[in-house]
């Protein structure tokens, strides 16, 4: 594995574990269960977005893979930064992840205009650094053929559907105190 690989794998361990860890912290000890971080989401648009939860988390896993197994570090030069823009991209993907729960906890206590602006940039630079790998992904296909390649490229656009347009758009819509 070469070392932007070995940066990246760490990357995505270490913030992925903090996204975890947010949420167990969080989720895990509100008082009175984690329907406050609905807000005024209807019922009925519930269990469609937990499946898309679900097809999200499960897409992130398999286009990451991709990412890490088949496409050539050394090679790759979709931009002027080569494989390192994957480093970027899951920063701004991940950091903003683990930051959206203690937000909206603190938010549910503190409902400021200020704070509540954070919370939606948070939100938005998640969907922009998904969008980000899905464009990359896209802008790869001359180069990686195959079942693998098409199905990180639609889990891609499973994870930005939810992270760009329902975390970033639909939830604050519901959600604001």
């Amino acid at each position: 594995m070469t070392i932007n690989k070995k940066m990246l794998l760490w990357i995505i361990l270490l913030f992925g574990s903090l996204v975890l860890l947010s949420y167990i912290l969080v989720l895990g000890n509100f008082p009175g269960g984690t329907d406050a971080f609905w807000g005024s989401m209807p019922e009925k648009y519930l269990s469609p977005y937990y499946v898309s939860m679900l097809l999200s988390a499960f897409g992130y896993f398999i286009f990451t893979s991709f990412i890490l197994v088949r496409i050539d570090s050394k090679t790759f030069k979709v931009t002027s930064l080569g494989y390192k823009v994957f480093w970027i991209l899951y920063l701004f993907l991940l950091v903003p992840s683990a930051l959206w729960t203690p937000l909206v906890r603190i938010y549910l206590d503190e409902n400021t205009t200020l704070l509540w602006v954070v919370i939606r940039l948070v939100l938005i630079l998640v969907g922009l650094a998904t969008l980000g790998v899905l464009l990359i992904l896209l802008n790869s296909r001359n180069k990686y053929r195959g079942m693998y390649y098409w199905l990180s490229v639609v889990s891609a656009v499973f994870f930005f559907f939810h992270t760009g347009i329902l975390d970033a758009f639909v939830w604050p819509h519901y959600f604001r105190l």
